[in-house]
C-alpha cells in the first residue's frame, strides 16, 4: 500500500527539487600558463576520456584509468557506502568489483552513442552526461542489461582529469513514496564538510537553491547540454530552455506544496581551477505533508554542477539518486527502466534481436 503522495504528478514533484536559486558571481582566476593551457579540441577529448573510462571497464583493468582522475576524485556508486574521495580508493572498489567477473569468464559491453560533453569558456574544466548500455554475458546463465546514468566534471592539468564522479540507477517514485520505503531504503554514507578554497558561493547557492525554490528555474542554464536528473527513471531532464519551459507553471504550485529540503550530509565543494565552474556533493532529505503529519524520505545523493554564465553562477546539471543495496538493484531494475527514453523510435522489444533478455544488473 502506497503513503499519501503530495498533491503532485511525478513529474511536478521531482521539479520541486530542481527549483529555486540565486544569483552568485564566481571569482575572477588568473589565465592558465602555458604549461596548463588546454587544447581547442577539448569537447573531443573529453569525450575520448570518456570512451577510454568505458573501454578501461570492458577490459577489467582498472588500473589503466590511474592517469584520468585526479589524487582528490571524488565519486559516487550505486549502494549506500559507496562513496570515495581519493584515487586509490575508488580504484581499488574498481578491482573488488571487476576481479570476480574475470575470475568467473563472465565479460562486460559497454555501448554508448555519444556522450553529452559542455566545456567552461576558458577550456579548463567540463562536463558530461551519458547513459550507457551495460551487457553482462555470463557462461550458461541469461545476459544482464542495464542502462546506469552517468554524469563527471572534469579539470585540465597537463590533461584531462576526472574530480568528480556520480553513477546511479533509478528508483521508481512508487517504491520511494512506499508505505515503510524509509525502513526498507538505506542512508548514503556522509560526504563530510569539506569546502574547497573559493567554494563559499557554491555552497551558499546550493543551500539557497533547496530553501528558496521560486526562482531556480529562473538560475538554469538555457544550454542544450544542461542536464537535471531525478531519482525516478523518467525524471531526466535535458535541455535547460526545455525544462524551464515545463518547469514554470509548476512555480506557484510549488510554493503551496508543503515539500522542504534539507541538507543531512556534507556540502563538499571544489571549484575548477579557471574559477568558471564547480560543483557541490550533499545528501538531501525532503520532507512533505501527508494527513497524519509532516513525512520525510530516505536522504538522496546529490552531484551538483554549476558555471559561469555572463558573470553569474547558472545551474548545468544536477544528479539525484537514491542508494540502493545490491539485492535491490536486482529486483528493482526491470520495473525501473521498462522502456529507456533513447529507445524512442526503436523496434519494439519483441522485434529487436535482444528480446526476451533478462535486464537485471547483479545475481
Amino acid at each position: 500500500m502506497l503513503a499519501p503522495r503530495p498533491p503532485l504528478t511525478a513529474v511536478a514533484a521531482s521539479a520541486l527539487v530542481l527549483l529555486g536559486a540565486v544569483c552568485a558571481t564566481p571569482p575572477k582566476a588568473p589565465p592558465p600558463s602555458a604549461e596548463t593551457k588546454p587544447p581547442p579540441d577539448a569537447r573531443a577529448q573529453v569525450e575520448a576520456l570518456v570512451l577510454r573510462l568505458y573501454r578501461a571497464v570492458e577490459s577489467l583493468e582498472p588500473e589503466k584509468l590511474e592517469d584520468t582522475m585526479t589524487p582528490e576524485v571524488v565519486a559516487i556508486g550505486l549502494g549506500p557506502g559507496d562513496f570515495f574521495n581519493s584515487r586509490p580508493a575508488l580504484l581499488e572498489e574498481l578491482r573488488q568489483q571487476l576481479v570476480p567477473i574475470g575470475l568467473k569468464g563472465e565479460t562486460l559491453t559497454i555501448d554508448h552513442e555519444r556522450p553529452s560533453v559542455a566545456v567552461a569558456a576558458d577550456h579548463r574544466s567540463a562536463w558530461f552526461f551519458d547513459r550507457p548500455l551495460v551487457t553482462r554475458e555470463r557462461p550458461n546463465r541469461p545476459l544482464q542489461r542495464y542502462r546506469p546514468r552517468v554524469t563527471g566534471h572534469l579539470v585540465f592539468d597537463q590533461g584531462w582529469r576526472l574530480d568528480a564522479l556520480h553513477v546511479s540507477l533509478p528508483v521508481s517514485n512508487d517504491t520511494l513514496y512506499a508505505a515503510g520505503s524509509d525502513k526498507r531504503l538505506t542512508a548514503p554514507e556522509d560526504p563530510q564538510v569539506v569546502k574547497g578554497k573559493g567554494t563559499e558561493q557554491l555552497v551558499g547557492l546550493t543551500r539557497r537553491v533547496l530553501d528558496d525554490l521560486k526562482t531556480k528555474v529562473e538560475r538554469t542554464s538555457d544550454a542544450d547540454a544542461v542536464v537535471l536528473i531525478g531519482t525516478d527513471a523518467a525524471e531526466v531532464f535535458e535541455g535547460g530552455a526545455a525544462f524551464k519551459k515545463m518547469a514554470r507553471p509548476l512555480v506557484a504550485q510549488a510554493k503551496k506544496s508543503g515539500f522542504s529540503f534539507s541538507i543531512e550530509g556534507g556540502p563538499r565543494a571544489s571549484l575548477a581551477p579557471g574559477g568558471q565552474s564547480g560543483w557541490v556533493i550533499a545528501n538531501v532529505a525532503m520532507t512533505y505533508g501527508t494527513p497524519k503529519g509532516p513525512r520525510t524520505l530516505v536522504p538522496f545523493r546529490s552531484l551538483w554542477i554549476f558555471a559561469e554564465e555572463k558573470g553569474l553562477w547558472s545551474l548545468v546539471s544536477e544528479h539525484q539518486s537514491v542508494a540502493l543495496r545490491p539485492e535491490q538493484r536486482e529486483s528493482a531494475l526491470p520495473q525501473e527502466i521498462p522502456v529507456d527514453p533513447p529507445d524512442a523510435g526503436r523496434p519494439k522489444a519483441s522485434a529487436r534481436k535482444d528480446a526476451g533478455v533478462e535486464v537485471r544488473p547483479y545475481d
